[in-house]
């Protein structure tokens, strides 16, 4: 029994720790990738902005799947969910890769306004907070409809990072990125509308 409840703890801490990540999602770029030293042109600038927010927003939506150790969803909707967290772990992990591969390439910084960064923290904090508290069916519609946001946000930054990139490599991969969350999109989509029929009884 003690050896189940302390797994039970490590995993509350777990969902805890997504959902404070959570409220950070589409803000700010992360720290922990270094950007390239010494001037870079304006393209590269923008070029490594961009890549901050797809870092930013996988780095963050990859522990989406952590949500359901507490709560509770159908099996096709659980299912998707994870196959989103996989995705965005994969994504992840290879913009990794890339900036190792160039040192020109830099994660730290996003480019946005102060205002506008302190927008999406509110709305993403707001998000996080309706997750926690819903259950049944009103959790399930709010996990679905965030990854809906989410999806698009990825395929739509992955589509135009490809017009100002000239990587061959990276180009493909964001096309192959886009693409892949562009169906995940469709798929919650296509899975909220049943969810929103059933009458909300809670």
């Amino acid at each position: 029994m003690l050896i189940e409840i302390q797994n039970f703890s490590r995993c509350l801490k777990t969902v805890l720790m997504t959902l404070v990540l959570l409220s950070g999602a589409l803000s700010t770029g992360c720290s922990s990738t270094p950007r390239a030293t010494g001037d870079v042109d304006a393209r590269q600038a923008q070029l490594n902005d961009g890549y901050a927010l797809l870092y930013d927003f996988v780095d963050q939506n990859k522990g989406v799947g952590t949500l359901l150790v507490i709560k509770s969803t159908p099996e096709p909707t659980a299912i998707l969910v994870r196959e989103i967290a996989k995705a965005s772990a994969e994504a992840a992990t290879k913009l990794k890769a890339f900036a190792k591969q160039d040192p020109a390439l830099g994660y730290d910084q996003t480019g946005l306004p102060e205002v506008e960064t302190a927008s999406r923290k509110a709305i993403s904090s707001a998000t996080a907070s309706a997750l926690l508290t819903s259950s049944g069916e009103a959790f399930e519609r709010q996990l679905l409809l965030s990854q809906i946001e989410g999806t698009n946000y990825g395929a739509s930054l992955a589509r135009v990072l490809i017009e100002y990139d000239d990587n061959p490599d990276r180009r493909e991969w964001l096309k192959e990125t886009a693409d892949r969350f562009a169906s995940l999109h469709q798929r919650a989509v296509e899975r909220l509308a049943p969810v929103n029929e059933t009458p909300n009884t809670e």
